[in-house]
């Protein structure tokens, strides 16, 4: 028999109402990620004893670390949930500001056993989004990353979950970094023909937290998100201005960052308080020269954040 392709492989996943659990009967989404690959990896114990004259002897098991990654094109609402586990919160008249909730998955991957054999299943609990990317380079799709952590993962079963339903896809159409992005704004600010933008959704200290007397963790710390943005402009008649505020202290501005083109199917990307902390100029032997940017958003009372993200933009 001839093995598995990588595209035979099914993933889907559901929002999980507590956290580490499975839903009993549960109600699937396939997902829409070019990849999402997960792994439960156990945590291997050695002894070395000199009665084996130091070679291995034993071998003990300490737990099961849950983690993994997915990538995919930016497609509107196929990674709300996703979005919602990152930013730590619930939609709120499809509105997300930062903030500690725990919103936790099950993913769970379909594997074929051997080209076209029946499924095998892989199960994985309390996943959450741990950090996460959306990228926005000229020419090319936008696209959203995201790294993830789970608390405790299941044995693989030959069958599915008694009662469990498989939804498809809604949406398919992949938002471009052409004119499918809005007029980016940094208030105050002319703003030069930009080649890129890049939003890193770092969460500082979200980690595992295992236990004794089980293979799974009690569940995730839930850290604080510090993101940051990073992008660059062709060398044009306006640089002056970021290029000296990076260097001192300067006046809070905001960054608003429209995502899509279809009325009622776009996202924005609000940062009310931001600063400049580097704008280095590129020079090279050829090609265009180059301004890279990096701005620090910060905590803005107003929003009760850092961060705000609303869908389903007019």
């Amino acid at each position: 028999m001839a093995g598995a392709s990588n595209t035979e492989i099914q993933d889907a996943f559901i929002v999980e109402v507590t956290s580490g659990t499975t839903p009993a009967t549960p109600s699937f989404t396939k997902s829409s990620f070019d990849t999402l690959t997960m792994t439960a990896d156990p945590r291997i114990s050695e002894s070395f004893p000199r009665a084996a004259f130091g070679q291995r002897l034993g071998i003990g098991r300490n737990g099961i670390a849950v983690a993994g990654s997915a990538a995919g094109k930016m497609i509107y609402g196929e990674y709300d949930d996703f979005f919602s586990s990152l930013f730590q919160a619930d939609w709120s008249t499809d509105v997300l500001v930062n903030g500690q909730s725990q919103i936790s998955m099950t993913i769970e991957q379909a594997v074929p056993q051997g080209a076209g054999g029946a499924f095998g299943y892989t199960r994985f609990r309390g996943v959450e989004a741990s950090t996460g990317q959306i990228a926005l380079t000229a020419g090319s799709d936008a696209t959203v990353s995201l790294d993830l952590i789970g608390s405790g993962s299941d044995d693989a079963s030959a069958s599915i979950i008694g009662g469990a339903t498989y939804a498809a896809a809604t949406e398919s159409d992949i938002i471009g970094s052409g004119a499918d992005i809005g007029t980016i704004v940094m208030a105050g600010y002319t703003l030069d023909c930009m080649e890129s933008l890049t939003v890193d959704f770092g969460i500082s200290d979200k980690d595992e937290q295992p236990r004794i007397s089980s293979d799974d963790s009690c569940g995730i710390s839930r850290g604080v998100m510090r993101p940051e943005l990073t992008g660059r402009f062709y060398m044009e008649a306006n640089f002056i201005d970021m290029y000296n505020a990076a260097r001192s202290t300067h006046t809070d501005f905001a960054v608003t960052v429209p995502i899509g083109s279809v009325t009622l199917k776009k996202y924005e990307l609000y940062f009310p308080k931001c600063q400049f902390v580097g704008n280095p100029i590129e020079t090279g032997e050829s090609g265009p020269a180059f301004q890279t940017f990096r701005i620090l958003p910060k905590y803005d009372s107003g929003i009760g954040g850092t961060s705000r993200l609303t869908r389903a933009v007019a």
